[in-house]
């Protein structure tokens, strides 16, 4: 999902990082899961939901926050290097676009 506005920059400069910060009252994107699971031999359903929303978004140049290296596996290195997300966590995610037709400014 795309969010623009007109406070960030879809295509920033490596130094001119916007973010833009959300509560839950105004983010613009909520989810969940639902859980439900049994124990032993109990019929007893136990149900519990997680929600969770966007509390920021800052949109990057590509090259702060990725890095180009050489895959290892087993000890052998790849011939050529694989672009990976530097700053990898649970609780962050990234979505790549380009630029293609549409190269407006936010």
């Amino acid at each position: 999902m795309l969010y623009r506005d007109c406070d960030i920059l879809r295509f920033p400069r490596r130094n001119n990082v916007q973010t833009k910060s959300f509560d839950i009252n105004d983010t613009p994107l909520v989810f969940s899961n639902r859980i439900a699971y049994t124990v032993g031999d109990s019929d007893e359903l136990i149900n519990f939901e997680n929600e969770f929303y966007i509390s920021q978004i800052s949109n990057y140049h590509e090259k702060n926050i990725t890095t180009e290296e050489y895959s290892e596996f087993c000890g052998e290195k790849s011939k050529e290097r694989t672009r990976f997300f530097k700053n990898v966590s649970p609780d962050k995610f990234y979505i790549k676009y380009d630029k293609g037709f549409d190269a407006m400014k936010h």
